[in-house]
């Protein structure tokens, strides 16, 4: 399974990456906004976007050009809004995996917060039982 992030979904990279994924037999999951994407032409040669190879997409409903606010005498908007609403949907699915793992009867490893007492042990016990999986440290 691939998860790929694109509001847009208009940018060659992430088409290239959902395409090859495709080719690979993976899932592809976007996060993208529909009405953006749908609003604006592709930037890939197949004229394809992101969210015409996803398995599943998911709205992250930011409006056209990504910009929230409105500043007086200023023509564009500013106040992009998919940092956030990506992080949020990442988050949120995440917490889905893990209360389905739950019911299943599957205790999955889940950080604490190194600002809290006893985070830091039970992050190094986890980093330790996984490191032959976690490849960035």
């Amino acid at each position: 399974m691939l998860l790929l992030a694109s509001t847009s979904g208009r940018n060659a990279v992430v088409i290239d990456m959902a395409m090859a994924a495709r080719d690979q037999q993976m899932k592809v999951i976007g996060v993208t906004s529909v009405e953006y994407s749908t609003s604006v032409p592709s930037r890939h040669p197949s004229g394809k976007r992101m969210l015409d190879f996803c398995d599943v997409v998911i709205d992250n409903c930011a409006p056209l050009g990504d910009a929230a606010v409105q500043i007086e005498g200023l023509e564009q908007k500013t106040g992009p809004l998919s940092s956030v609403l990506g992080c949020v949907v990442v988050n949120a699915i995440a917490a889905e995996v893990i209360a389905l793992l739950m019911a299943r009867g599957i205790e999955p490893p889940v950080y604490i917060s190194a600002n809290m007492p006893g985070g830091d042990e039970h992050n190094a016990r986890l980093l330790a039982e996984y490191a032959d999986r976690i490849h960035y440290m």
